[in-house]
């Protein structure tokens, strides 16, 4: 009895002695270092097809039956001499010397010259307004109102002829002679388009940029008109 009595003492003493020497508690360790990154999980199903989008609006009509050919010419590119005819009669023609030059151009096909249309145009104004087009034929009364300046075209297959000659105004219009004659008349530097466009039956453009509309109607309409119809850059 003793002898437990004295064990039972001795625990005692030796918990109290422990929790009478327990001290504060220590500042927290350094972080360990990062844990290698997982394996990748395996890839989720694919998702159901979202619904069909709204159709777009329908581009254009495109333009690849038209042709385009812009050029500069000076005055040494006119040569003298040509002539350019109109038929006043049966059997007669009234005829004008002219300057002319021969632009080659493989836009210009026997298709185009059967059944379709060739539209010429150039800037008529050099100095004040070179990014106006105007259509050819054209004519302008010269200062003094004695002639007329002109300006005109014919195609032929693989090229287009341009005239440029002066015509009176009136039985008593009187043209430029001397030096100022047609022959060493300093023409001035133009631009030019010639703008070839297929497709056509009896007139009237069946297909392509041009489909629904005539000759007529294009030869008449402003050069801005016929780029927005046809797709041409001005």
């Amino acid at each position: 009895m003793r002898k437990l009595f004295f064990t039972a003492f001795l625990a005692l003493t030796t918990i109290i002695l422990l929790s009478a020497c327990k001290g504060d508690t220590g500042p927290a360790g350094p972080a360990g270092p990062t844990g290698a990154t997982g394996a990748t999980g395996a890839t989720g199903a694919t998702g159901a097809t979202g619904a069909t989008g709204p159709t777009g609006a329908t581009g254009p009509q495109g333009n690849a039956n038209v042709k385009v050919d812009t050029f500069t010419l000076t005055n040494s590119n006119w040569i003298w001499n040509s002539n350019y005819s109109f038929t006043t009669a049966t059997g007669g023609s009234t005829s004008w010397f002219t300057r002319y030059y021969d632009r080659s151009y493989t836009g210009v096909t026997q298709s185009i010259l059967d059944n379709g249309l060739v539209l010429v145009y150039f800037t008529a104004n050099t100095t004040n307004n070179t990014s106006q087009w105007t259509p050819l034929d054209y004519s302008f009364l010269a200062f003094g109102s004695q002639y007329y300046y002109n300006v005109v075209y014919e195609t032929f297959l693989g090229k287009v002829r341009l005239h440029y000659f002066f015509t009176p105004n009136g039985s008593a219009g009187t043209l430029p002679s001397g030096s100022s004659a047609l022959s060493v008349y300093p023409i001035p530097n133009y631009k030019f388009k010639i703008i070839a466009i297929a497709g056509a039956i009896g007139g009237r453009f069946e297909t392509g940029a041009a489909a629904g509309y005539s000759f007529d109607q294009l030869k008449g309409m402003s050069y801005d008109m016929v780029c927005k119809i046809l797709n041409i850059k001005p």
